[in-house]
């Protein structure tokens, strides 16, 4: 992935999946998410901004100030309950 001049890619060097960075000239390295548990999974960039799986959530880095919260997803079940009868 390409933003603001670096180029944004995964990589488990600590051990976790995490996002990472370097100039164009594969310089200047620097991790850019800090996962422990599980890997990240399926980053995309937009805007200056990372979209990525890790475990059973959806992450939200900000590249300019670094932070990554959860993104809160609800679900609806459109499934049909059924009583029990007997």
């Amino acid at each position: 992935m390409f933003w603001n001049a670096r180029i944004y890619f995964l990589s488990d060097r600590d051990g976790v999946m995490n996002v990472y960075s370097m100039d164009t000239q594969g310089r200047d390295v620097k991790q850019e998410s800090r996962q422990h548990g599980f890997d990240v999974a399926g980053a995309s960039l937009s805007e200056g901004r990372v979209v990525y799986a890790c475990g059973a959530d959806l992450w939200l880095l900000d590249l300019q100030t670094g932070h990554e919260e959860i993104i809160p997803i609800s679900t609806v079940s459109d499934s049909i309950s059924c009583a029990n009868t007997g």
